[in-house]
């Protein structure tokens, strides 16, 4: 099965960024240990801190969402 992840980080702060960040990157972790692939919808400032997850395919369409 496959999950789907969307982040934009239009409206986040550098600080809140990150906290959302983290719960994306350990949803991945859980999903990965639970057997699923994962794909993230992104843009790119998200893209960099995302890349460190275990996502099978990282997209950058929400560029000015």
């Amino acid at each position: 099965m496959r999950l789907v992840h969307s982040f934009t980080s239009t409206h986040c702060s550098n600080e809140s960024l990150f906290m959302h960040l983290c719960y994306f990157i350990l949803s991945c972790i859980y999903a990965k240990n639970s057997g699923f692939d994962i794909i993230v919808h992104c843009d790119e400032r998200a893209k960099n801190i995302l890349q460190i997850a275990p996502y099978d395919e990282i997209i950058t369409d929400l560029e000015g969402i």
